[in-house]
């Protein structure tokens, strides 16, 4: 039995600046089980989308849906290397949403401080790429800071709106917590399932958060997705393949024209566009009910072989000089027969006139759907808040507990290519993760993804290994040699990352060692050199972008140890940094 309580935090602004967060378990409050407990961070996004001026003027037909009432799909994005004159190539990975702490501490009234970790962003993301593969990345997308990888889509939907991909139901802005559990931040969080504040006192916990690093990335707008065009892909395909029976996503189907239509006859109306595509579930479609798009109409004449004197048909819609280019679904039809859909806008969007001298086969005429690009997006942070579960079926908690801790120290160098240098652990040191960072524009600041060569531990003056242990083959990534530039690893290197999981207790899933962009082009198989070796040409090309740690289990003793690192590799800029954590035995 339990009960959940919320606590809120002790500030109530947030912004990019006001990132400290305070929250308090109050003393003789109850046994509370810090496994289950979360952090949330309520955020909202402020998203205006409008065409021109004179766009907007020359509407033709004002009974379909005002751009006012578009709903857009603007998603978070973690920016890295944020100093930098270039983007890093990592901000379009899906990351953890552990990364959004920085700095972390837990304090307890009666006991003293129980945890207090630095740089806890570094060391907990990049730990998490070995405890999530891909589905796990995907399947995590609801509660991150930015949503996880696309399935099979060449783009992701946002959290902060309710689309309706059917029907007449116009979408909604909404809210959207993030949520991070205290047992991916703090070691005495994983274990603590009877925290008795009666013995423990007041409890203190206290973050700094990297609120300064969260930005928005439209999908869907009419400017290119990163890397690749959503809308000109086609479906199910998203290798290039004009030969498919694909019909690419903005590809409206064909209208067909009579023969003739004269001066006399009655105009033809069309409030509606029939999608080319044929969708095999309707969550593939890229369309939604409040969704402004731009409408370009294309013009295809008889193409009868030899026929001449053809006139094209007088046709007034968007995408022509005179006529708006844009308008908003107000409704959307899934036919399950053809597996097509039908955007329906309430106004018309082709009106046609006269139709003269066609030959015959006629007239035809087909739009392209695309998104607009939204004018301006920004974040807001309602509310902090901690979700605390309360024990009802104990009444007290264990006054002692043992557990582990990490403790942090960091270091930088200003070597291009190599370092050797020696450490001093804590005593009662059982594991040491080391990360580090990468200062350019082919690295993140964050996240383990510095261009490393080969490495080599000593221990109290004994090497670890007989051998220096290999990571990156092509450690020089301007280097010419594409094929192996996005590969690492080794047997030795991944003997040492498992023993480490296994003295530390901990399960890992994946050795990819790797956070995952957004887009994955999962059915895009990477270049093929003259060699005959397939690779990808850039780090920025390849959809798994590097994020490891180096690791090794550490005999525990009462005094401190003396750990020798020597590193060789390829350090851009000159601006090398350490990350050294201690996993250190401690008890309350």
């Amino acid at each position: 039995m339990e009960n959940i309580v919320r606590i809120s935090s002790q500030q109530s602004s947030f912004n990019k600046t006001n990132n400290l967060v305070d929250i308090q378990i109050p003393a003789n409050s109850g046994v509370y089980d810090l496994t289950e407990m979360f952090v949330t961070i309520d955020t909202r996004l402020h998203v205006v989308s409008e065409p021109t001026p004179a766009d907007k003027a020359a509407q033709p037909d004002t009974t379909g849906l005002d751009a006012d009432v578009a709903v857009q799909n603007v998603r978070l994005e973690f920016r890295h290397n944020p100093s930098g004159a270039t983007a890093s190539i990592y901000n379009a990975a899906a990351t953890p949403v552990e990364i959004l702490v920085r700095n972390a501490s837990m304090i307890s009234q009666a006991k003293g401080k129980i945890e207090d970790i630095r740089r806890a962003d570094v060391l907990r993301a990049t730990m998490k790429s070995y405890t999530q593969d891909l589905d796990d990345v995907q399947s995590v997308a609801l509660t991150g800071a930015v949503p996880g990888a696309a399935k099979g889509n060449p783009w992701v939907l946002t959290r902060h709106a309710q689309l309706y991909g059917d029907g007449n139901v116009l979408s909604k802005e909404q809210n959207h917590e993030i949520r991070i559990y205290l047992r991916d931040i703090f070691e005495i969080c994983k274990s603590a399932d009877a925290y008795d504040s009666s013995i423990m006192g007041n409890t203190n916990f206290h973050f700094e958060l990297n609120l300064d690093r969260l930005d928005t990335r439209q999908a869907l707008g009419f400017t290119a997705n990163r890397g690749s065009d959503a809308w000109e892909r086609k479906y199910h395909n998203l290798a290039a393949n004009t030969d498919g029976p694909q019909a690419k996503y903005n590809e409206g189907a064909a209208i067909v024209f009579p023969t003739v239509l004269q001066a006399s006859d009655p105009p033809i109306l069309a409030t509606t566009i029939t999608m080319a595509a044929k969708y095999q579930c309707l969550e593939d479609s890229p369309f939604w009910v409040g969704q402004l798009v731009n409408l370009v109409l294309r013009i295809g004449g008889d193409t009868e072989a030899g026929s001449s004197g053809t006139t094209a048909p007088a046709v007034e819609a968007p995408g022509t000089s005179a006529t708006a280019k844009w308008a908003v679904i107000k409704a959307i039809t899934y036919d399950q027969a053809t597996r097509q859909i039908e955007l329906d806008f309430g106004a018309t969007i082709l009106t046609t006139t006269v139709i003269t001298a066609p030959g015959t086969k006629g007239y035809q005429v087909q739009f392209e759907v695309t998104g607009v690009d939204v004018t301006s997006s920004a974040i807001e942070y309602d509310s902090v808040e901690m979700t605390a579960i309360r024990r009802t079926d104990v009444s007290s908690g264990p006054s002692q507990m043992q557990y582990s801790q990490f403790m942090a120290q960091s270091d930088q160098f200003s070597s291009l290519s190599s370092l050797n240098r020696t450490y001093y652990l804590p005593a009662q040191t059982t594991n040491c993760i080391i990360v580090m960072p990468a200062l350019d524009q082919e690295g993140s600041d964050i996240l383990g993804s510095a261009r490393l060569q080969d490495y080599r531990f000593s221990i109290d003056g004994e090497s670890v290994t007989n051998r220096a242990v290999q990571y990156m083959p092509v450690p020089d990534a301007s280097s010419g040699a594409e094929d192996a530039k996005t590969e690492a690893g080794s047997a030795v290197h991944y003997d040492l990352i498992s023993n480490t999981f296994m003295n530390m207790g901990k399960r890992y899933s994946s050795l990819q060692e790797c956070v995952y962009d957004q887009v994955v082009d999962v059915n895009t198989p990477p270049s093929v050199s003259g060699g005959g070796v397939a690779g990808y040409p850039t780090l920025a090309a390849c959809p798994r972008k590097r994020c490891y740690m180096l690791a090794l289990p550490i005999p525990m003793k009462d005094s401190q140890t003396a750990l020798n690192v020597e590193l060789n590799g390829v350090f851009t800029g000159g601006n090398g940094q350490l990350q050294i954590y201690s996993y250190v035995t401690s008890s309350l």
